[in-house]
């Protein structure tokens, strides 16, 4: 998403310097202008992207559970969306008062309808719903609670807002798609057997490794009621890190 809209902000910024040059207006100025609203308006999204993958689950005790919350996905992203409309309107006004209309017009136009399907057709509600409202993990002695927030008003796949999924059906992760988490495991009852793969604020091997050793171990379910299951659930997800660290040294040989 980042890089989209970082190639979008170039690519509207060499629009604005054809439609100078082919009015043979000097508007190198508007168009650097340009080139730096939009590269200012990527930073919340891209800053989000690049240090999400690097931060750890941080999980905490809280009303006899361990909660663990999810990332700034969305913030990112409609804060982004959000200064792309604005730099629609800063570009448009700065346009007209170099005198560069045409320019103007036609950049604002193209941020506002990239904006419009891309960062957020409804500023106001998604910045309540960003800020609002977080997705969360919570373990419990009967099982995990996943809880997203609504949708934002350009995201298009459905979800549910409130999954369980107990430790007994022994469910793990099968397989994880830009959409979706499809568990595996018992499913030989009904139940909802599939969670988004967006806003997670741990890794999917650390939440396949707490699914299978709760599964696996019910004399450790208890802790997760007590503050001792912090540690706990701390310790098996560094497990699963390392293992996965581990993997990857012995691919690369």
């Amino acid at each position: 998403m980042g890089v989209a809209i970082v190639a979008i902000g170039i690519g509207a910024a060499l629009v604005a310097q054809w439609a100078v040059q082919n009015h043979r207006l000097q508007g190198s100025q508007f168009s650097l202008t340009c080139l730096s609203l939009y590269a200012a308006a990527t930073l919340p999204n891209i800053a989000e992207r690049s240090l999400h993958p690097m931060s750890r689950p941080r999980p905490r005790f809280m009303n006899s559970s361990i909660v663990i919350p999810g990332s700034y996905e969305q913030i990112g992203l409609v804060l982004t969306g959000c200064l792309l409309w604005l730099s629609t309107v800063v570009t448009l006004v700065l346009g007209l008062m170099m005198r560069q209309p045409l320019s103007a017009i036609a950049v604002a136009c193209a941020t506002a309808c990239f904006a419009y399907m891309f960062g957020t057709s409804s500023p106001l509600a998604d910045l309540r719903i960003a800020f609002g409202d977080r997705q969360t993990t919570t373990l419990t002695e009967e099982g995990i609670h996943f809880h997203f927030p609504p949708l934002l008003s350009i995201e298009e796949h459905k979800r549910n807002t409130e999954v369980w999924v107990r430790w007994k059906d022994h469910l793990a992760i099968g397989s994880v798609d830009d959409v979706n988490i499809l568990f595996s495991g018992d499913l030989t009852h009904q139940g909802r057997w599939t969670i988004s793969s967006h806003h997670l604020g741990l890794p999917y091997t650390g939440l396949d490794a707490l699914m299978r050793h709760f599964g696996a171990h019910p004399e450790d379910r208890p802790l997760l009621s007590s503050p001792e299951g912090v540690t706990l659930v701390a310790r098996i997800l560094k497990d699963a890190r390392a293992r996965l660290a581990e993997g990857a040294e012995e691919g690369a040989d």
